[in-house]
């Protein structure tokens, strides 16, 4: 299983003094720092780079948003959209206020910005995604048939059942119409003669 953490949403609830309510959209890198300001209300940014080991750029983007001054639920020492110095102190804005009671802190902007090599890195982990859930369906698929070796499986009984018995993603069906195309090129099934929609088990 891999953690997709850059593609995660986290709803979170704060508890400020005489003011709540609030619901927060972050990221999971938010909520990590966020995290953090249950133990204390004060951060050097060197602090959070080495407790949450947060990559430096996705570390600066999430920041940058939380101490947005349209929003500022962190109050940054220096007023530069950009951190240079790992002693610069964040602190959590005892003090905040603001109207709207469901804020989206998520980044804008240079956050969406991927360089080459990151990119490469999501597509390897989409392939991977694909793979994996590919032999999922193919193993649901053949269970299923297995259980009709003396009868035809009709192709949407068989999506269906698919479909229930796969519980770790929602399988759909255009990946399950799929994975049965390459099951009967592989030889596991075959379709009915008469009946098109009807698939029979090779054993």
């Amino acid at each position: 299983m891999r953690w997709l953490n850059h593609f995660g949403t986290v709803e979170v609830s704060p508890l400020y003094p005489q003011r709540k309510g609030h619901i927060f959209t972050c990221t999971v890198f938010q909520a990590t720092i966020f995290d953090l300001y249950n133990k204390k209300d004060v951060y050097t940014y060197g602090e959070l780079a080495e407790l949450t080991k947060i990559p430096k750029k996705n570390l600066d983007a999430n920041l940058v948003s939380m101490c947005n001054p349209k929003i500022k639920v962190l109050n940054k020492e220096i007023g530069k959209p950009k951190f240079e110095s790992d002693s610069e102190k964040l602190s959590l804005n005892l003090e905040f206020k603001n109207p709207n009671l469901l804020l989206n802190l998520r980044p804008q902007g240079a956050a969406k910005k991927i360089d080459g090599s990151e990119l490469q890195g999501q597509k390897r982990v989409e392939e991977d995604l694909t793979r994996e859930r590919s032999a999922q369906i193919d193993g649901a698929v053949v269970k299923i048939m297995k259980t009709h070796k003396n009868e035809a499986a009709r192709h949407q009984d068989l999506v269906n059942k698919t479909m229930q018995l796969i519980t770790i993603f929602r399988a759909q069906p255009p990946q399950i119409k799929i994975r049965i195309e390459e099951l009967i090129l592989q030889g596991y099934m075959r379709r009915d003669d008469a009946e098109r929609t009807k698939y029979w088990y090779i054993a």
